[in-house]
């Protein structure tokens, strides 16, 4: 048996054009040598092109109009018919956000209907059902256990599992504990700056506390810093009564406009220009081009920088 097929005959078919040679209809097929993929005078091309204009047929994305894209798009957003699946409840023709047969929206900070976490005024639900059940007592025990051991988080986790037991206990409570039984743990409270996306939270979920909690094994301050502002131990009574440890709040903030609530590809300000971060040479101290890039004959020749170690090509 020979390799070759015979005059005008490409491997699978039985004589016609051979794989080397062009057809009438190019890629395909079906007649029309314009509509070639790589033959000029064609309207189109597989991907979609108008005319060479390299933008996609159909119009911009964003408004619909010919000759530009939706990065370069210089109108308002319009709307756009959906023909797509609903994810909630599978019917054709509308979004989960408009799905008519939507469930209630539920809080993710108190668990309840009707709102979300960005109105919520209610305490956040905390669940401490999957923690150890001891009473309270010997949950005691284990706090004490843990300041013992000089080991913060064994603290945390253990005064966690005192709360199930005793669920109403407030920071300040515990400080008078720790005080009358001569505990080696201390809650002081500072007063600082959170992130927008962060607030201080008691024990019993209550958010926006003034002060934050920090958990110490001394009631002097560690930091020079920290003196000026140290609070004298009737001081720190009165602002555990207003006090909390930071937590994430549960929303999202928009860094167009810096609002909580909603993120920037839905945020209805107009959007910010957002310059580059410019690149820098680090030999002429330039901008536009990288060291490896640079033209400038070298500040620091390069086996110069590190002469005391071994060079090895």
């Amino acid at each position: 048996m020979s390799w070759d097929t015979g005059a005008g005959s490409a491997w699978n078919e039985g004589g016609g054009a051979s794989l080397n040679e062009p057809t009438d209809g190019g890629w395909n097929g079906g007649g029309g040598g314009a509509d070639a993929v790589n033959e000029p005078g064609g309207n189109g091309n597989k991907y979609g092109a108008a005319e060479g204009g390299g933008h996609p047929a159909g119009g911009c994305f964003r408004c619909g109009e010919e000759g530009h894209n939706k990065a370069e798009c210089p109108n308002e957003a319009i709307a756009r018919e959906f023909t797509g699946t609903c994810r909630i409840c599978e019917q054709v023709g509308h979004r989960a956000s408009d799905c008519p047969n939507k469930p209630p929206e539920v809080c993710k900070n108190c668990q309840q209907e009707g709102h979300g976490p960005l109105e919520c005024k209610n305490p956040r639900k905390i669940d401490r059902s999957k923690l150890p059940e001891l009473e309270p007592d010997l949950a005691w025990e284990k706090i004490k256990e843990a300041v013992a051991d000089r080991d913060l988080e064994d603290v945390k986790d253990a005064v966690q599992v005192f709360l199930r037991a005793v669920p109403d206990t407030t920071y300040a409570e515990l400080e008078r504990a720790f005080r009358r039984q001569n505990m080696d743990i201390y809650l002081i409270c500072v007063e600082k700056e959170l992130q927008p996306t962060y607030t201080n939270m008691d024990l019993q979920g209550n958010l926006d506390k003034k002060y934050s909690v920090t958990w110490r094994w001394s009631d002097k301050a560690a930091r020079p810093k920290e003196k000026d502002s140290w609070p004298t131990r009737e001081e720190n009574a009165q602002r555990l009564l207003d006090a909390g440890e930071p937590v994430d709040r549960g929303v999202v903030k928009c860094n167009n406009c810096d609002q909580l609530g909603h993120m920037r590809s839905k945020c209805p300000e107009d959007p910010n220009e957002v310059d580059p971060p410019a690149v820098k040479c680090y030999n002429c101290e330039g901008v536009g081009h990288r060291v490896r890039d640079c033209g400038f004959p070298w500040a620091i020749p390069p086996f110069e920088v590190h002469a005391d170690r071994e060079y090895r090509p």
